[in-house]
């Protein structure tokens, strides 16, 4: 990732908006676990940060930042849960977080764009090129759609 992003994370977030880092082997359990290769980026983020650290959508990952310890799930959990409830290809989603409206957010394996699913329309919104372009709009608070 880049090192605005690095920076970003952890200059201007205190240590509690952080989850903390992730070893490389649990991240390859939640690969396992969800049948997934996740993109170099956000596993990259998952072992330096594990949760947290932009503003706008809590960034979901395997550790939880310590302000939200009462509310958030792992990313395994969460996409878990939707790939339950979504239709083709969607169940195979894998959520890196959830919007403001309850709509997941994340990519399908083997694809590096970043898509929203609105629960009204059903339609999939595209938001970011990757993960990393992800948290830079994030960063940046640049417009996605």
């Amino acid at each position: 990732m880049k090192d605005e992003i690095h920076q970003h994370i952890l200059q201007d977030n205190p240590p509690e908006a952080i989850g903390g880092p992730v070893p490389k082997g649990e991240i390859e359990s939640a690969e396992k676990e969800l049948g997934v290769k996740l993109p170099n980026d956000y596993k990259e983020y998952l072992h330096n940060y594990g949760s947290g650290g932009v503003p706008q959508y809590q960034i979901l990952g395997l550790r939880v930042a310590e302000f939200l310890s009462d509310t958030e799930e792992s990313f395994v959990e969460v996409t878990k849960e939707f790939r339950e409830k979504l239709p083709e290809p969607y169940n195979k989603m894998v959520v890196v977080c959830v919007d403001y409206d309850g709509d997941p957010v994340g990519f399908l394996p083997g694809e590096p764009s970043i898509f929203v699913i609105d629960h009204e329309s059903g339609k999939r919104l595209e938001m970011a090129d990757s993960f990393e372009h992800l948290l830079e709009k994030l960063i940046n608070d640049e417009s996605f759609f």
